[in-house]
């Protein structure tokens, strides 16, 4: 059964750095900004905003941040005895799933009065099973491609010809290939994913909506609000509402 033993952000000011260590426990590190890479055994990993690593315990790590990036993360800590040892190490938090919980997590965490180890456990389990999901290989590969593509881009302006050249496909091909896989465009997945994370930012946060437009790459507000209520049948406001309750 997964346990879990503790959960922290994690800031760096960007000073070159580079430590060895190991660990007793299972981590994930969700990187929230900046860059970071290790080397987790034999394994040469990178991440940037949006991905997950995985540090498997008792595996020796050599990381490092860069110089100049603001690395803000999430260090989850917790025992995984039934881990799959072929698991990947690395994976990009699509929908943003992982994060949220391990908000749920900091803010179960930060109320002592409040805090259950059996929601903290739930969570910890929560996360590991959406990370087997993300990692997960029954997922058409170009499926997958698109949509790590769209959340590494989620604040500019889509333009398909910048999708195609990066998975080395035509633009026609890119289209007809992804609709006969999943039924959507790549234009309609990635207003998915944007809208998905919308919400998500409209949930957790307080922030403008001017803000949440400019994040998720939809730079007019009043169209956002259209989009967002067409896809989710309810309007930002509301979403609001209904969290105060």
């Amino acid at each position: 059964m997964i346990r879990f033993v503790s959960v922290s952000r994690f800031d760096s000011k960007g000073h070159a750095r580079a430590t060895r260590h190991g660990f007793v426990e299972d981590r994930f590190l969700l990187i929230r900004s900046g860059h970071y890479a290790a080397r987790i055994g034999k394994q040469e990993i990178e991440g940037q905003a949006g991905d997950v690593i995985l540090f498997p315990s008792s595996i020796p790590v050599d990381d490092r941040s860069f110089v100049g990036d603001q690395l803000r993360c999430v260090l989850v800590m917790f025992r995984w005895p039934g881990r799959p040892p072929s698991v990947p190490l690395h994976a990009v938090d699509v929908g943003g799933r992982m994060v949220t919980l391990a908000e749920w997590l900091l803010a179960e965490s930060d109320a002592p009065a409040l805090h259950s180890p059996a929601i903290c456990d739930s969570y910890a389990a929560a996360l590991a099973g959406e990370y087997l999901r993300l990692t997960r290989k029954d997922e058409p590969p170009l499926v997958r491609a698109v949509r790590e593509y769209s959340m590494r881009h989620m604040t500019g302006q889509f333009r398909l010809g910048d999708m195609a050249a990066s998975l080395h496909l035509h633009e026609r091909y890119l289209i007809r290939r992804l609709k006969m896989l999943c039924g959507l465009t790549p234009m309609a997945l990635v207003r998915r994913q944007r809208l998905e994370q919308a919400r998500r930012l409209a949930y957790e946060t307080d922030l403008p909506l001017k803000a949440i437009a400019e994040k998720v790459g939809i730079g007019d507000p009043y169209q956002l609000s259209r989009l967002f209520a067409s896809c989710f049948g309810v309007g930002i406001r509301e979403l609001r509402k209904a969290r105060l309750r």
